[in-house]
């Protein structure tokens, strides 16, 4: 039997960031972030900085409870390809088992381009790929025997019919479960959502999500912590970008501020900050 600390469940990806200050920036209303970057076609830029390595939900948070000595191990779906060998090489560095990764072959491995302004804005190229097509069918616990205490989930691309299986195994195993979903199964809506929401031992998303989720404004602060915290089986963490998180847990609130410093890239800062807060709680024997 396999054993281990933490199953992470969800997407690996090869990113590519990219930095150069040839990106003409400028005020854009309609952006998500008030700020658009100009790019012009034709022309070749200088690339100041260039950084590869391996993203996605599931193997960012491999690596945070890798490198922290907890038996990980990471189930994605990737596809047969010099991306793929990648990102096991590198997993293989944290100490993250890929025998639970899901082998795709017609799709490629999700691939992704980063780029950052001087400035430190960015935009996303995503390619999700194999990612996308992640089977319940082929879930290594259904094929061998698996002992985990923990499960730590991310983005599934939108696949919320997968939550059901992996909360039946969680419960088979006794295991508590982890929770950072992305936007495309928030937009599954709280119906579809609170079920599953519910059995959750650690259910983190950031301000806006929350809003979207509950409908409520994103600056009401006390209502998105009473609505969705009060599902929560264990604690609801709400980030709140370079202004802190809150985390409620029954009647208890906390509010932690971030610490000084200039942000350079926030690409993964959700997927490092659950990670990081599951796996102070592991590694503090709450078992």
């Amino acid at each position: 039997m396999a054993s281990f600390d933490i199953l992470t469940i969800g997407a690996a990806v090869q990113d590519v960031f990219v930095r150069s200050k040839d990106w003409e920036e400028g005020p854009d209303p309609y952006a998500p972030s008030g700020i658009e970057a100009c790019l012009p076609m034709g022309g070749k830029l200088t690339i100041e900085e260039l950084f590869i390595g391996t993203g996605g939900g599931a193997t960012n948070a491999a690596a945070t409870f890798g490198s922290l000595g907890l038996r990980t191990a990471a189930v994605s779906r990737i596809g047969k390809d010099p991306i793929a060998d990648f990102v096991r090489a590198e997993l293989k560095q944290f100490n993250v088992d890929t025998t639970c990764f899901q082998i795709d072959k017609k799709y490629m491995t999700a691939y992704s381009i980063i780029l950052l302004s001087k400035e430190g804005h960015r935009s996303i190229l995503s390619y999700r790929g194999a990612s996308s097509y992640m089977k319940a069918s082929e879930f290594c616990w259904k094929q061998k025997s698996i002992k985990t205490k923990w499960l730590y989930l991310s983005s599934f691309g939108g696949r919320t019919e997968l939550l059901k299986p992996i909360f039946q195994f969680a419960k088979k195993q006794n295991a508590r479960v982890a929770w950072n979903p992305g936007s495309k199964e928030l937009e599954g809506g709280m119906r579809k959502l609170k079920p599953f929401i519910k059995q959750t031992d650690v259910f983190q998303i950031n301000r806006e999500e929350s809003a979207m989720l509950t409908h409520l404004p994103p600056r009401d602060t006390e209502g998105l912590l009473k609505k969705i915290g009060g599902l929560v089986k264990g604690a609801y963490v709400l980030t709140d970008g370079k202004k802190g998180a809150y985390v409620k847990q029954g009647q208890a609130e906390f509010f932690v501020s971030t610490l000084p410093g200039k942000r350079v890239n926030t690409t993964g800062a959700g997927d490092a900050f659950c990670s990081g807060f599951v796996s102070g709680l592991m590694l503090n024997n709450d078992d």
